[in-house]
């Protein structure tokens, strides 16, 4: 799992009620799933997260700030990954575990 910074406004994972209202969003619907995330070393502490599934994607990417990732979760490499506008990103790699309804 790599992280990136969030921002104030990044437009990609609009609110659900934003979804369902936007016509043009609501083709997201199908590709949205809820899950958690939870460090390996407190498992018993999940945090809620949304899923956008791509499948084409050989990486998941969420923002820094969902879990308390330290170095004992770092696995010391980083992924290079095209980021969302122009250019490449170092994208540092992290152990969890996810669970959905997809992935248990």
């Amino acid at each position: 799992m790599a992280f990136v910074k969030s921002i104030e406004k990044n437009g990609l994972v609009p609110p659900d009620g934003e979804i369902s209202d936007n016509k043009e969003l609501a083709g997201l619907l199908f590709f949205l799933t809820d899950g958690f995330v939870s460090l390996n070393s407190d498992p018993e502490i999940k945090c809620p997260i949304k899923i956008w599934r791509d499948t084409g994607a050989f990486q998941s990417v969420m923002l820094h700030n969902v879990l308390p990732f330290t170095e004992k979760s770092a696995l010391g490499s980083h992924a290079l990954v095209k980021g969302f506008g122009e250019g490449f990103l170092m994208l540092p790699l992290h152990k969890l575990n996810l669970d959905s309804e997809l992935v248990r």
